[in-house]
């Protein structure tokens, strides 16, 4: 019993830390735990963040109607919400939500778990459906932004605790897991019903179509389009599998087929995967 006591004793002995080990065992699953119920509240805190931004845009728009209503007009007619562009402030910090949000899910050691994957899986959908409802508030421009900060988080090392490495506990492979989100949210992306008109095709910048013209003319007129449409991809945001990218990534201006030039870049990069799930 003696011995008993005394290897009891070396077992509940501090560590490193100065504390027992049995406190940096509760420590450590306490962590754990917060982390998860941290980013598992993710879609209702962007659920709110959405409704509260329209209806603010609805009642800026109410409030401009009933000022502009002063020629007899029934204000029940249908009011027209027209788009926003937000100010630097909030574009800022949702920017700076999106980032948070989008290295938690793709955290590498959410891959040890398939609690947290299944947690991660969740927060990421819920942050790209998030993005893309906001094309029904604001304006290409600031949406555009948004989602380029999302998908360069995929890219970049920096900021995020990422290892690529096969999981111990579950076997899983941490690139090819982040491969899949990113291909979730092309799949989200891709079915949204406004997906051609967001995209703000080329063809709705020509005046007119070269018909009727000389061969030369024509055939210059497609010359400089495909050259136009060759530099219009996206590839440095879609070049890597796993964020293993040291230097920060420069968002963009805003260019004809950016979002699908961006989900034809990801999805032709998926097609040589070594896994036939990813290639598929």
């Amino acid at each position: 019993k003696k011995g008993e006591k005394t290897g009891g004793a070396k077992q509940g002995s501090p560590s490193t830390s100065g504390l027992s080990p049995i406190v940096v065992k509760y420590l450590s699953h306490a962590a754990k735990a917060a982390r998860g119920a941290t980013i598992r509240c993710a879609p209702y805190l962007l659920e709110i963040i959405k409704q509260s931004l329209s209806w603010r845009v609805d009642s800026i728009s109410r409030r401009k109607e009933n000022k502009c209503n002063e020629d007899g007009k029934s204000s029940s007619e249908g009011i027209t919400t027209k788009l926003v562009k937000l100010d630097e402030n909030v574009l800022a910090a949702l920017e700076k939500l999106i980032t948070m949000l989008t290295d938690a899910s793709i955290d590498s050691r959410n891959f040890d778990s398939f609690e947290f994957r299944k947690i991660s899986i969740d927060v990421n959908d819920a942050v790209v459906r998030f993005l893309r409802d906001l094309f029904s508030v604001l304006e290409v421009t600031s949406v555009h932004k948004l989602i380029l900060v999302y998908f360069s988080r995929f890219v970049i090392k920096e900021g995020k605790h990422w290892h690529d490495r096969d999981s111990k506990s579950t076997g899983l492979r941490c690139s090819w897991e982040t491969t899949k989100l990113r291909l979730n949210a092309v799949t989200l992306f891709v079915r949204f019903p406004e997906f051609m008109k967001v995209n703000i095709p080329l063809m709705d910048s020509w005046k007119a179509w070269p018909d009727g013209s000389s061969v030369g003319s024509t055939r210059h007129f497609f010359t400089v389009a495909l050259d136009k449409i060759n530099d219009l991809g996206l590839s440095e945001f879609s070049a890597s599998e796993g964020p293993v990218r040291k230097e920060p990534l420069e968002i963009p201006k805003l260019k004809p087929h950016w979002l699908a030039e961006l989900c034809t870049d990801i999805c032709l990069s998926a097609t040589g995967h070594a896994e036939q799930n990813i290639q598929y």
